[in-house]
């Protein structure tokens, strides 16, 4: 699923990390958003299902927001997005794998 839109074949890929996710709401890692300027996160959820948000406006909680199920991935455009993007678990801890890329250029 893409939010957003954008062109691989302009990114470079270069961060990756794990977080995990439990009953606070979190942000993607600030120390691979901060004065990098992602234009694109692959955010996959390996265990246990999120609620997320991107308007940077409304809080997750475990009954609002997308959900996103074990084994699957989101693909989040954009930097004020990827610096928006919030999730909490639903029932159990969450690990969320995600990959980072900016322009190539």
């Amino acid at each position: 699923m893409a939010v957003g839109s954008g062109n691989l074949a302009e990114l470079k890929t270069y961060a990756f990390e794990q977080i995990t996710i439990s009953s606070t709401a979190l942000r993607l890692g600030a120390g691979r958003t901060t004065g990098q300027q992602p234009l694109y996160a692959l955010v996959q959820c390996e265990t246990g299902q999120i609620r997320y948000t991107l308007d940077g406006e409304t809080v997750p909680t475990a009954t609002v927001g997308m959900l996103l199920d074990v084994g699957t991935a989101v693909e989040v455009w954009g930097l004020t997005d990827i610096q928006n993007f919030r999730a909490i678990r639903v029932s159990v801890d969450s690990q969320l794998n995600v990959t980072y890329a900016k322009s190539a250029v």
